[in-house]
């Protein structure tokens, strides 16, 4: 019972949401270079996993396991329903590169105040934040397009909005471009 509801809905979603901004998604599919999709805690961001089904490209998620285990399988289990993969943020960077190299997308999560060794500091909505540096690093190492990605309602269901590629930072100098692309990652 509880397995065919579940389809019923899992399909209904599907059904009912729109993608906004496809051009940029396939002019970075275009690129072959993998694509890395930055987003945050806004508006119906756990639905965002259906990209995948949407877009037939898989989607790795990384996300940080709870220390509750039987609400960690629940929320493993609704954030893969669609065919996401999960990476747990703990040594992570080595899958992100695999993922990447084999031009698929990954999604991280930008608006969480990180330690001092995993973040840069940089403006975010008027104070100035620690936020993670892995998706300027990850951009700068393998020039995957970074895009970013947030889902709202809309109407009765939902819209996925793919914004315009964000334009990656080359100065030479890593750690200032870093800082760099990650306040426009913050800014977007």
């Amino acid at each position: 019972e509880i397995g065919r509801a579940y389809q019923i809905a899992s399909s209904e979603w599907i059904r009912r949401t729109e993608i906004l901004g496809i051009e940029h998604y396939r002019a970075a599919l275009k690129r072959n270079k993998g694509i890395i999709v930055i987003t945050a805690h806004t508006g119906n961001w756990e639905l965002l996993t259906i990209l995948g089904v949407l877009s037939d490209l898989p989607v790795n998620i990384v996300y940080r396991p709870l220390d509750f285990p039987a609400l960690d399988r629940f929320f493993f289990n609704f954030r893969s329903r669609f065919g996401a993969k999960l990476i747990g943020k703990t040594d992570s960077l080595n899958r992100l590169f695999a993922c990447l190299r084999q031009k698929e997308l990954i999604a991280l999560v930008m608006d969480q105040n990180v330690g001092h060794k995993r973040g840069v500091f940089v403006n975010f909505f008027g104070d100035i934040a620690c936020t993670t540096k892995g998706p300027a690093f990850l951009a700068l190492l393998t020039d995957a397009t970074v895009l970013p990605v947030f889902m709202r309602r809309s109407g009765s269901g939902f819209a996925i909005e793919i914004g315009s590629a964000i334009e990656t930072i080359r100065s030479g100098d890593r750690t200032r471009d870093i800082k760099a692309n990650t306040l426009k990652y913050n800014q977007a």
